[in-house]
């Protein structure tokens, strides 16, 4: 056989085939081969349409024994039990029943001596009359069906990284027919592609598992090509996605992007899958009706043998789950009642902004706004009515800010506000005058009854301090109205 590369070479190998090939029958060697085709090409298209395994395996062995004139051949499987398992046969007959109640094994019983075991043990092929020894306790069945020899040829090949051991065999009713070095070949030639079909049927078997369990699976899941152009998606992803099955079958899944993740984020994850790795990372997506959600998603490359075919998506959706941590991290970061900055928010940004200010030579200003007392108050008015001013005072305070500027409820009264788009101290003092002379107005519910007593202190950078405890120290000097 012509081999490139390890690699059998088809066009060499038919011209082997061709040469010299007779099994008896009425086809020409050239006619034999085309006839051969048609029964290969046939499987495959019935492995792609899904059939069921046993019956391509069945008709392909019927195909062959067509073409080729003989009366019989069969496939067997080696088991971890060592037990040979009879898989697909040409058709039914004495010695079809009798291999299936009597199976090879690979032991050292009765059994045990039949041209698959010897095929199995040699690592090559093995001829054996219907009258040797090792065959007798399939010979009655044999002759019944006027068979005269056997050819057994070992076939392996590699799946997930196992090796699969089968057994391909071949009856004729001529003994000369099998003893032919030219048919053997040609059978040799017939085996291995034999065994690129039984690859194919562990391939699809695999995906046909892959895509039943993600069909059944909550998660939300697509499979594309290797070109990244999708080929299957279950219910659970067009519920997400809001598109379609139709809609999506043939497309790529750029069209979920929502433009929240750049060109190297794709990139770095078509990179990685590519070269056969895993990629895991969280993405936001965008719906059919324009609307984002986000996603944990995993992407993993299929492959067969050392070629990628396929990249499976399984995806959840986290959009609840990242609210919630968006709402945690708002918490953390901004007062319920007052929608103002928490103290430590706070001083994390004041800090930074001070430094900037400084950095940059540009002026910032810091006020500190007190309601005197403002605690014993509260304690007179009840929960309900400090719950309602806090939220008051806190929407007042944030009409005055510009989007460069943020405050914070540092607690018991006490109100800071940075104000970066101010010029001077005086513009800094007219605005924090303003901020309290709006901070008194009515509140709902109380009318003009509550008056409350304001302090107000204002520090600037760099009039008064460069270092941000320095300045906060400048400005509750001034609220206090100790300078």
């Amino acid at each position: 056989m012509s081999k490139k590369n390890g690699h059998a070479n088809p066009q060499s190998d038919k011209a082997n085939i061709a040469d010299s090939v007779s099994f008896g029958g009425r086809l020409s060697a050239e006619q034999m081969v085309c006839r051969l085709d048609v029964v290969f090409g046939e499987a495959f298209k019935h492995i792609v349409e899904g059939d069921d395994e046993v019956s391509i395996l069945s008709d392909l062995c019927a195909g062959i024994v067509d073409a080729l004139a003989l009366p019989f051949m069969w496939l067997e499987r080696s088991r971890n039990d060592e037990m040979l398992l009879p898989v697909a046969m040409s058709g039914n007959g004495p010695l079809h029943d009798e291999i299936h109640r009597l199976p090879e094994r690979d032991d050292d019983s009765v059994l045990g001596d039949g041209p698959a075991v010897r095929a199995l043990r040699s690592q090559t092929k093995e001829f054996i009359v219907v009258k040797d020894e090792g065959f007798k306790p399939w010979r009655k069945a044999a002759e019944k069906q006027k068979l005269a020899s056997i050819l057994a040829i070992p076939m392996q090949f590699y799946f997930e990284g196992r090796q699969q051991d089968w057994v391909v065999l071949f009856a004729a009713s001529e003994t000369r027919y099998l003893k032919n070095t030219n048919n053997q070949l040609c059978l040799q030639q017939i085996v291995e592609r034999l065994s690129g079909v039984c690859h194919a049927l562990c391939v699809h078997r695999q995906m046909r598992i892959v895509t039943q369990s993600l069909k059944a699976a909550g998660n939300s899941s697509f499979i594309t090509d290797s070109q990244g152009t999708i080929i299957w998606a279950n219910k659970s992803f067009c519920r997400l996605s809001g598109h379609d099955y139709a809609s999506v079958i043939g497309r790529n899944p750029r069209i979920l992007k929502s433009g929240k993740q750049g060109f190297r984020y794709y990139n770095r994850l078509w990179q990685r899958i590519s070269s056969g790795n895993v990629w895991s990372g969280e993405t936001v997506d965008r719906d059919s009706e324009g609307e984002l959600y986000t996603i944990r998603q995993t992407v993993s490359p299929v492959r067969t043998g050392e070629k990628i075919t396929h990249y499976i998506s399984i995806h959840d959706d986290i959009t609840d789950e990242k609210s919630m941590q968006l709402a945690r991290e708002r918490a953390r970061r901004i007062d319920e009642l007052t929608g103002l900055m928490t103290p430590g928010m706070f001083t994390e940004r004041y800090e930074r902004a001070v430094a900037s200010a400084v950095s940059n030579k540009e002026p910032l200003a810091l006020l500190l706004i007190t309601i005197n007392d403002f605690e014993s108050l509260m304690a007179t008015l009840g929960r309900d009515i400090e719950e309602m001013i806090l939220e008051t005072l806190g929407d007042r305070i944030r009409c005055y800010l510009s989007e460069l500027d943020f405050a914070a409820n540092l607690s018991g009264g006490d109100f800071a506000v940075v104000l970066n788009s101010v010029s001077s101290r005086e513009e800094a003092k007219v605005i924090g005058e303003e901020i309290l002379e709006v901070l008194n107005e009515p509140f709902p519910l109380l009318g003009d009854k509550l008056y409350l007593s304001r302090g107000l202190g204002v520090a600037v950078v760099p009039d008064d301090a460069n270092d941000p405890d320095d300045l906060m120290r400048a400005a509750d000097a001034r609220a206090a109205g100790k300078d």
